[in-house]
């Protein structure tokens, strides 16, 4: 019959002979963790796209806040600042992309310890491409912008004075400042390429331009949708990862010391896996990330003053302070 062992990890060294069902057991479960900690990482790098848009964006709006100047003033020329935000927004695009690409295999490791998941998703992402009119137009954008057409075509210069209480020309005020990039609709509308009910939807707006920067935001929206009722399929996947690592440090066998990074599992033949200590925990503070992306259509990231008690704000009484 074919052996299966424990080994430490540093040297290699034999801590017991386990059987057939524990080692496949463990093996299962070490995979599942694997995959939650790849798809956790992949949804990650999706977030730290759209956040970097929204950066440039915020750092655009500061410059010509202070500068009162075009933008070709502030970056070179408007072809350049244009290049710097079509560069974010392949990003995010290529960063969803690469989730999608990644997730059918990940579900297959998790699938043996959290029946029918594939039959799930398939069917929630299809509820939300259904659901979401934003959904449906960046996945139209990813297919232009694979085969046709850059997708931030220009930016309007937003300033807007708002006034203290009902009035409207009497200070107190405060000035707001932001970029608004568009996608051209007509663009996405007489694309060869892409879904054609999405490009009669866009048409039937009857509208030249879409706000990048909204259409965006209720897209990661509905993407975190998605992700989290991954997220809460597998939790109790997650749970068994738990119970089933802390079985393996816990048997009488193989307590080492705690600074040990973790144990190897290996049979016969050749194969060996490795288990981290510290998997587990770590797949938890992932999957605490990013939870308020669930409303950031609502949330805007502002630098003006807000008021406290007990702060002094100046002694200019025609500036705002709310």
């Amino acid at each position: 019959m074919p052996k299966y062992y424990i080994k430490r990890n540093s040297t290699r060294e034999i801590i017991s002979e386990i059987s057939e069902a524990d080692f496949t057991r463990w093996i299962a479960l070490q995979r599942a963790a694997i995959a939650l900690s790849e798809i956790e990482t992949m949804y990650s790098i999706s977030v730290r796209s759209y956040l970097e848009l929204e950066s440039f964006l915020m750092e655009t709006a500061l410059q010509f806040s202070a500068n009162r100047a075009p933008l070709e003033l502030l970056d070179g020329t408007n072809e350049n600042w244009l290049e710097n935000c079509n560069l974010k927004v392949l990003n995010i695009l290529n960063a969803h992309t690469a989730y999608l690409d990644h997730l059918p295999q990940r579900l297959v490791d998790l699938e043996g310890l959290c029946p029918k998941l594939i039959q799930s998703m398939k069917a929630k992402a299809s509820k939300t491409f259904d659901s979401c009119f934003e959904y449906r137009i960046v996945m139209l954008l990813r297919n232009i912008s694979q085969h046709s057409h850059l997708p931030i075509k220009g930016q309007y210069y937003s300033m807007k004075s708002r006034y203290e209480g009902d009035r409207e020309t009497t200070p107190p005020s405060v000035l707001r400042v932001s970029i608004d990039p568009y996608f051209v609709s007509h663009q996405l509308v007489n694309a060869k390429k892409g879904r054609a009910k999405t490009r009669q939807e866009i048409n039937d707006l009857g509208l030249s331009m879409l706000d990048a920067k909204m259409t965006l935001r209720l897209f990661v929206q509905a993407f975190f949708d998605i992700h989290d009722t991954l997220r809460t399929l597998t939790e109790r996947v997650l749970e068994d990862v738990d119970a089933g690592f802390a079985e393996l440090q816990s048997h009488p066998k193989t307590r080492v010391d705690s600074d040990s990074f973790g144990f190897v599992l290996e049979d016969e033949g050749g194969g060996s896996y490795f288990f981290s200590r510290d998997l587990p925990s770590t797949i938890r503070k992932k999957r605490d990330q990013w939870t308020a992306i669930r409303s950031v259509a609502k949330r805007y990231v502002s630098s003006e003053a807000t008021k406290r008690n007990d702060t002094y704000y100046g002694s200019d009484p025609q500036i705002w302070v709310n």
